[in-house]
């Protein structure tokens, strides 16, 4: 049987029926606070998101470009996340911001993948796959979830299902 093979740090989200082009949950809003980190997973790998002072929440893949520590032990500065090894700082969408013993003119890595990323419904939710796609896939609607006439419950459980068999009617 022939081995599989991974690129770069992407799982193989069709092993576990997940499409990486969609809006996922992957935290509680209230869980994500201003000027932190809290780690996510999806599909078995780890993404880091974080509140800026501006409340904004970004998320980026939890690895340092540098030396691969996983960002979430890192420092929320304003805007910018720091890896908590070597100061590396990046910006919201993934880009190294600054690394403190590089002048400031010396070629930098590019940095980290960046998710977009937002929030409704009390979740943070995140666009896996290609960043520029977010903006024509259509973002998840639960129109009866104000409704006084049905009951939203907020869960931050950890369920062994698909998002598709949990939405079923």
């Amino acid at each position: 049987m022939a081995q599989e093979t991974r690129r770069g740090n992407e799982p193989d989200l069709r092993r576990i029926g997940l499409h990486p082009d969609f809006w996922y949950p992957l935290a509680r809003s209230k869980d994500v606070k201003k000027g932190k980190t809290h780690l996510a997973m999806f599909g078995g790998e780890p993404i880091v998101l974080a509140r800026g002072e501006s409340g904004e929440v970004f998320a980026l893949d939890d690895r340092c470009a540098h030396r691969q520590f996983p960002l979430h032990k890192g420092v929320v500065c304003g805007e910018i996340l720091k890896c908590a090894y070597h100061a590396w700082s990046y910006q919201k969408d993934g880009r190294v911001a600054g690394v403190p013993y590089l002048p400031k003119d010396a070629c930098r890595p590019e940095g980290v993948k960046g998710y977009a990323c937002r929030e409704a419904y009390g979740y943070v939710f995140v666009f896996v796959g290609e960043r520029e796609k977010a903006e024509r896939v259509s973002f998840p609607e639960l129109p009866y979830f104000h409704s006084k006439k049905r009951k939203t419950c907020i869960s931050g459980a950890r369920w062994n299902a698909t998002t598709r068999s949990c939405t079923k009617i």
